[in-house]
């Protein structure tokens, strides 16, 4: 692009540092950097926000150059803009953040990441303000029944029993209180409960009274209520509650007309980040470049940079990973590769399928979202579960295309094609239909992750905040050795936010 082009660009859209996603903002990127987005495709959600995060750190990398444009001479500046854009082009594609985390990109070394919760935002029944949806599901909350509103505490000694003691005198949170009908099913029931939860003494309403009969005994209870203002009055059990147990009141409400309704909200979770910086020194000899250039016309400088800019994307890769894994013991099970006797080594191997559904239920039933649907094994791991192939549990997905392995359509070939420049974690296949399977050939030879990635930004554990993915110095040759010198670096954040997310299976005497 040149220097006419990107100043009417930079003029007609002008980019301040945006922190928090904006549509808008985010499509004006994208066509302010269409031609250095061309050929991603555009067919999934993975593939939108691989060309938004994308066009936010061309973004970052246009300011970085414009700050070298003034302070080096502008020569020295282009062999830097000609290179670095077409690197990131190949290299963030292919990270595998973009399938297993939350890609947030920064405009600044010091930012938020933002993430959110539907929140009940009111007490009612068993419900407290700031109980999380769905986590903390109540499937009450937006009718007119209040279930097991707390109005007291057991003290060993009042509210209930023969004698005079101190009797329950309360209101109700929602009112007016609906009265005792059998057709419409209402009626007010106080109980106690013991420590786990087992019903100890109840007693409910008396049709057209307001007062109380003890269940399932049929006497009369002390007390009564006010059906119009929800006043429980001086109210005690057949015996004294015990020390501790709970005394809770279920009734329906009338919520016409009523500003006394349950409120929810969403929780927007800011988390300060500041970013922290890989970095990487090369040498080569003038030599080396001299004869790759003579002999295979290979500019070495930038096969270095492309190589270099591997490893740190791989690196960042490797750490997101690692910290997914510890996160992930307390969602952890373990499958034994040994094969008993008399049984067939693949009806054996399908068990750990068994293992792995029930690893996924358990992110779906911890985090109240989905199943899991992602697994990064190591390559032993791996080896084990592709031989479920067989049955069709496992399928092999051989994929070609720019500008990674990652996208494209699937091929029927022996083998994947080996794309320029990529190694380290990439995909492998499907497994049981479920699961999109990754192979890390650096992960410990015997576990396996499991976790959970949605469709919107905020439904990942993990949040991966790239900032300047790739910044290298100018080649220069020392007049010492006579070699040719450059450093890389690479600024980014990272936050684990969810450990629900995750899950481990591990497997034994592999």
């Amino acid at each position: 692009m040149t220097q006419g082009a990107r100043r009417i660009l930079e003029e007609r859209i002008p980019m301040a540092p945006q922190q928090v996603s904006d549509a808008d903002m985010s499509l004006a990127m994208e066509r302010k950097w269409d031609r250095y987005l061309e050929g991603l495709p555009k067919r999934t959600q993975r593939d939108q926000e691989v060309r938004s995060t994308l066009s936010k750190l061309y973004e970052n990398e246009m300011r970085y150059v414009k700050k070298l444009h003034e302070s080096t001479l502008a020569a020295n500046v282009g062999p830097y803009q000609k290179q670095v854009f077409p690197v990131l082009r190949r290299a963030i594609p292919n990270l595998i953040m973009h399938d297993i985390a939350s890609v947030q990109p920064l405009s600044a070394p010091v930012g938020v990441v933002f993430y959110y919760d539907l929140v009940y935002d009111t007490n009612k029944g068993r419900t407290t303000a700031g109980n999380i949806f769905p986590r903390d599901f109540d499937r009450n909350y937006s009718s007119e029944l209040v279930e097991d509103e707390l109005l007291a505490s057991g003290n060993a000694v009042d509210y209930g029993g023969a004698g005079v003691v101190a009797t329950i005198s309360a209101t109700t949170m929602y009112n007016p209180v609906r009265a005792y009908n059998t057709s419409l099913g209402y009626s007010v029931t106080i109980t106690e409960f013991d420590a786990v939860g087992t019903v100890v003494q109840q007693a409910i309403d008396t049709p057209g009274t307001g007062g109380f009969t003890f269940v399932p005994a049929g006497a009369n209870a002390g007390g009564s209520i006010n059906y119009s203002n929800g006043a429980i009055i001086s109210f005690k059990f057949q015996n004294v509650p015990a020390l501790g147990n709970k005394i809770r009141v279920t009734y329906w409400y009338d919520n016409e007309a009523s500003s006394k309704v349950a409120q929810n909200k969403f929780d927007i979770k800011l988390a300060e980040i500041r970013v922290r910086t890989r970095k990487l020194k090369t040498t080569f000899s003038a030599e080396a470049a001299e004869d790759a250039a003579a002999l295979h016309a290979i500019n070495l400088q930038a096969e270095m940079i492309s190589q270099s800019s591997q490893e740190l994307a791989l690196e960042i890769d490797r750490e997101g990973i690692n910290e997914m894994l510890a996160a992930s013991s307390s969602n952890a099970d373990v499958f034994d590769t040994a094969i008993p006797p008399g049984r067939e080594p693949l009806s054996h191997y399908r068990q750990a399928v068994t293992k792995l559904s029930g690893l996924s239920h358990q992110i779906a039933k911890r985090t109240l979202r989905a199943p899991g649907n992602w697994i990064v094994a190591s390559s032993e791991v791996s080896s084990i579960l592709e031989q479920l192939a067989t049955n069709q549990d496992y399928r092999q997905i051989w994929v070609t295309g720019d500008p990674s392995p990652l996208n494209g359509a699937p091929m029927d070939m022996p083998r994947p094609l080996v794309q320029h420049g990529q190694f380290g974690v990439y995909k492998f296949g499907t497994l049981h239909n479920r699961w999109t399977l990754f192979v890390d050939p650096f992960m410990s030879r015997d576990f396996l992750l499991m976790g959970l990635k949605g469709q919107s930004m905020a439904e990942a554990g993990y949040i991966y905040c790239p900032y300047m993915p790739l910044q290298f110095t100018q080649a220069f040759e020392d007049p010492n050795d006579q070699t040719i010198r450059m450093g890389l670096r690479a600024r980014y954040a990272t936050k684990l936010i969810r450990p629900d997310y995750f899950a481990q299976l591990r497997f034994l005497n592999l």
